[in-house]
């Protein structure tokens, strides 16, 4: 589409995160925020969007929560929301809370619950020790232990991941700029675990590491995309310079800018537009990857299919 619309009456406060559930029924867009109303009716800081209509979801928060995700901690898979908040439904809460299809619940962790600090965002992600719950924010306690703003949970365990940062982390995303996936993340820290970072690092498994002498200022948001053909990692937030460089608040970090491709359609890279780089365009139709992708935007598609048949059979220069 080409125009903004409403959704509805809309909300009569700030929003600060968004997530999605789905429970086998209709799916909802849920939104977190600083509101009391959704569509003109009551909803406290949590709402749901099923396409057509508000409603409520959840008995009501008393802050804004900011960040959802779907996790299993070996007792069953739930959907966990975390934020600013320390109350749910008037049952004290301590800033994450879990909901297992019927009840509201404290999430719990060797007798103790809570946060003693917002949390900004949350991610599962396996690190080669199984599935864990990567929690990140502005808190220095998690469940009644010390964890200086970044936490690794899996329900049987719980760590600081690498001695933590020494401000908030505001972002976090995985992105592979060639050594596999990790976890980045961005915020208002000069430090993690103890190196100097500039307000952006990444955690390769054992230690924190820098994103080549990061940014001037505070990062607010991360996302991977692609850049000249190439994964990369789009970094935003009050910074006027990134890697020593010149970046008016948003810059790339990873990604090459590269030039033309001269024989962007040999997507297998043996020198020649054939049978492999059809069947990798075929086999990844309608995908997001990099897997077939000849014009470098991401996405396998007609523009791909065309790119292979109309030079099939020739030769790369």
């Amino acid at each position: 589409g080409s125009n903004w619309q409403p959704l509805g009456q809309g909300l009569n406060g700030t929003v600060r995160g968004f997530g999605t559930y789905d429970d086998g029924g209709t799916p909802l867009l849920l939104v977190g925020g600083d509101f009391t109303q959704a569509g003109g009716d009551q909803a406290l800081s949590l709402a749901a969007w099923d396409g057509e209509q508000w409603q409520a979801f959840g008995p009501g928060f008393n802050g804004a929560p900011r960040t959802f995700v779907t996790f299993d901690d070996g007792t069953g898979e739930a959907f966990y929301v975390g934020g600013d908040f320390t109350s749910v439904g008037g049952v004290e809460i301590k800033r994450l809370v879990r909901w297992d299809g019927t009840n509201w619940e404290r999430v719990r962790f060797d007798g103790e619950y809570g946060f003693n600090s917002r949390i900004e965002k949350m991610m599962v992600y396996d690190d080669g020790e199984g599935e864990a719950l990567f929690i990140a924010g502005q808190f220095t306690i998690a469940f009644g232990a010390p964890g200086k703003r970044i936490v690794r949970w899996d329900g049987s365990s719980l760590e600081e991941v690498g001695g933590g940062t020494n401000q908030r982390v505001r972002a976090m995303t995985l992105f592979d700029s060639g050594e596999g996936p990790q976890v980045h993340i961005a915020g208002d820290f000069e430090t993690a675990g103890g190196l100097a970072m500039w307000y952006a690092s990444r955690w390769d498994g054992t230690q924190w590491r820098d994103l080549d002498f990061g940014t001037d200022d505070r990062v607010w948001t991360l996302t991977p995309w692609v850049r000249g053909g190439s994964p990369a990692l789009f970094v935003g937030g009050w910074f006027t310079e990134a890697g020593g460089e010149p970046a008016g608040y948003l810059a790339t970090w990873g990604g090459c800018v590269s030039e033309p491709n001269p024989c962007p359609a040999d997507v297998s890279g043996d020198g020649a537009i054939s049978l492999p780089d059809l069947n990798l365009v075929l086999s990844n139709f309608g995908q997001t990857t990099t897997d077939g992708d000849t014009d470098g935007n991401g996405v396998v598609n007609l523009v791909d299919l065309n790119a292979v048949l109309s030079q099939f059979g020739q030769t790369c220069p």
